[in-house]
């Protein structure tokens, strides 16, 4: 009988001499194979979720958190400001905890006295009894570790830390100090979360919050409207930041200690109203009004110059770099068609662009072009005088 179909790999080795047959291959160990389940078997979570330490699932065990913000605004006050009030279950500039949560700290900027600062400007703020403050005490611990980074970093810092304290929240400030490797480069990034951090917090069943830092103010001038989706990728160095975390914050400057801060990645599940009631991914805070006080507190939509006065407001700078790309240039003239779509006319562009020129918010590209002139762009950022990174392709030229 004829058999057109292939020839059986059996039969094949039958015919190979016998010093030129391979070894049958031993079946892989089902008990080594990854875990996989049905999609039809997975459960939403019960109501109380254990799991769940930001409501609504915001963060959850295992999970990832960044904070960037620009050098020097505060991140780590406000960092201590949120460990402090999740330690008594608080509510915190619209943070809040499933449950009262234990933070553990491990930082590298301030010394003692910067720290007693941040906590004293907390307690006084939220007038904590003297009970509260005993809690806090044993539900926030500090390490200070300026030495050791990467690997090293996670097995010998990180590691006995949690195993000693358990907490349910580990805070890492600054990402920079620990990372061990360029903070531009996705394989040393992804390293340290993926393979250094990731399996520890899944073995001890906590959740990380890592402080980073932007490249450059995303804003210096007054005023503000809604953040862009580039506000996820906020953090300096590579996409992979941004990628790996679960969450994101983005603290953005719009006046003198006026901020807005941007949940862009789940954002939604904070569950934000602005002052219409409206759904928001972003709130407005300020530093203390009161002078020598390091905490946060609310501001007002027209503190942050994002409420109308007197009618319809006139488009600000904040309008402007909104449209600008974080990581890339883009042409003058793609830049001046999305202005024009926002409602920012023709002569308000030349006004805000030749002013953020001036203040070094933005940056004068030339690309060259085939068979034309160079074409002129913007960026947030100098000109590179050789090349230009694989991973960061600017826009092709108008």
């Amino acid at each position: 009988m004829n058999y057109s179909g292939p020839i059986p790999e059996a039969e094949i080795l039958d015919d190979l001499p016998d010093d030129e047959q391979e070894a049958p291959q031993e079946a892989p160990d089902a008990a080594a194979c990854p875990v996989a389940v049905s999609l039809m078997s997975l459960a939403r979570p019960p109501e109380n979720d254990p799991g769940e330490l930001i409501k609504n699932r915001f963060l959850c065990r295992g999970g990832g958190l960044l904070l960037v913000g620009p050098t020097g605004v505060g991140k780590s006050s406000l960092s201590m400001q949120i460990m402090i009030g999740l330690s008594l279950g608080k509510n915190v500039l619209g943070i809040e905890p499933a449950r009262p949560l234990t933070s553990l700290l491990i930082q590298a900027e301030n010394d003692e006295g910067d720290l007693a600062e941040f906590r004293d400007g907390t307690v006084a703020g939220m007038n904590l009894t003297e009970s509260e403050k005993d809690t806090v005490g044993d539900r926030v611990i500090i390490c200070t570790e300026d030495t050791r980074s990467g690997f090293e970093f996670c097995t010998a810092v990180v590691e006995p830390l949690l195993e000693k304290f358990r907490p349910d929240l580990l805070w890492i400030d600054p990402a920079l100090a620990y990372i061990g490797g360029d903070s531009n480069f996705g394989k040393d990034v992804g390293g340290f979360l993926r393979q250094g951090l990731n399996p520890l917090i899944h073995r001890y069943g906590c959740a990380v919050v890592i402080i980073h830092h932007t490249a450059k103010p995303l804003r210096v001038t007054e005023g503000a409207k809604a953040g862009s989706q580039d506000f996820a990728y906020a953090g300096s160095g590579s996409a992979e930041w941004a990628n790996w975390s679960r969450a994101t914050l983005a603290l953005d400057p719009v006046a003198d200690g006026v901020f807005r801060l941007i949940a862009r990645k789940r954002g939604s599940r904070l569950r934000w109203k602005d002052e219409a009631g409206e759904s928001t991914v972003r709130r407005c805070i300020r530093h203390c009004r009161e002078e020598g006080r390091v905490w946060w507190e609310e501001a007002t939509e027209e503190e942050a110059g994002t409420a109308p006065v007197g009618g319809k407001a006139q488009k600000t700078m904040a309008d402007l770099m909104d449209l600008v790309p974080l990581s890339r240039s883009i042409s003058k003239t793609s830049l001046q068609e999305a202005a024009q779509v926002a409602g920012i006319n023709e002569k308000r562009f030349r006004q805000l662009s030749a002013l953020a020129l001036e203040k070094r918010d933005l940056y004068e590209w030339s690309v060259k072009r085939i068979n034309a002139r160079p074409a002129v762009h913007l960026a947030r950022f100098p000109q590179p005088a050789k090349g230009w990174p694989e991973e960061i392709e600017p826009e092709e030229a108008a």
